[in-house]
């Protein structure tokens, strides 16, 4: 979409002679007082459809004219909603963004569309919620680069009915993050195992709501299994494990191949 910059100037005027800058995150002040971007405050927009580069330049142009001071924008997703976030130095400013009608478009057909708080777009989640989402969530860890989420779902869903899955890479495993419906689906894993297995491999579990003397217990009594094959599952040794009192096994990846050391 094309722009009219006569939009701008009509709106606030010619520009000024300290433009914005939002290729640094410092401030051109000297003050001592000036605050983190991260911490300052942030407004959100919901951008139209255009490509980001064009619309971050567009949203820079705009601020420009009214703020002078450092503003760090950047893309970002909330429920599968693309916006367009601007972080400010100093809280004032993000007083005054929210304030700035950012018209698009042309004078004809203009499309105008302001900020809101990020707060308002996603609200922060209360401590009971927090709680909730623990007390039916379980992580997993270990998992395979080359397993998909459907094979893990199909293997975790005897446990209970999955509401959500969503699996992150962590170096060389994968970590999967599964919320049940209720509490009942992570007893298994906060009572009794703490570990599952996943095809030919094992898989550590960890309840989100462990407490961190619980975490800590789990780490505590541990021992080192050498001079093992080239090759070697822990289904192979599982038994072993299983005979000596054992709760889990890991067996770490060749950074070079990944392939099981």
């Amino acid at each position: 979409m094309e722009t009219n910059e006569s939009i701008i100037e009509e709106t606030y005027g010619s520009s000024p002679s300290n433009p914005l800058n939002t290729s640094s995150s410092k401030s051109t002040s000297s003050s001592s007082s000036v605050m983190s971007p991260h911490t300052a405050g942030t407004a959100s927009i919901l951008g139209p459809k255009t490509h980001f580069k064009k619309k971050k330049s567009f949203v820079k142009k705009f601020f420009s004219y009214a703020i002078t001071q450092t503003v760090v924008l950047q893309k970002r997703i909330i429920k599968k909603v693309k916006y367009l976030m601007a972080s400010f130095l100093y809280p004032e400013n993000m007083k005054i963004a929210l304030k700035i009608p950012i018209v698009f478009g042309n004078k004809n057909l203009p499309n105008v569309i302001t900020f809101q708080k990020l707060e308002e777009i996603k609200p922060p989640i209360s401590e009971l919620t927090q709680n909730d989402f623990k007390n039916r969530t379980i992580q997993v860890i270990d998992i395979l680069l080359n397993l998909k989420a459907a094979f893990v779902r199909v293997r975790f869903k005897q446990y209970g009915k999955i509401t959500c899955l969503t699996m992150r890479t962590r170096g060389l495993f994968q970590h999967a993050f599964i919320e049940y419906s209720s509490p009942d689906g992570i007893l298994h894993f906060k009572s009794t195992s703490w570990s599952n297995t996943l095809g030919q491999n094992i898989v550590r579990v960890l309840p989100l709501s462990l407490s961190q003397e619980e975490h800590e217990k789990r780490q505590l009594y541990c021992f080192k299994l050498a001079d093992l094959p080239l090759n070697t599952q822990v289904l192979d040794i599982i038994k072993y494990i299983v005979s000596i009192g054992g709760k889990t096994c890991f067996i770490s990846c060749n950074p070079n191949n990944f392939t099981e050391t």
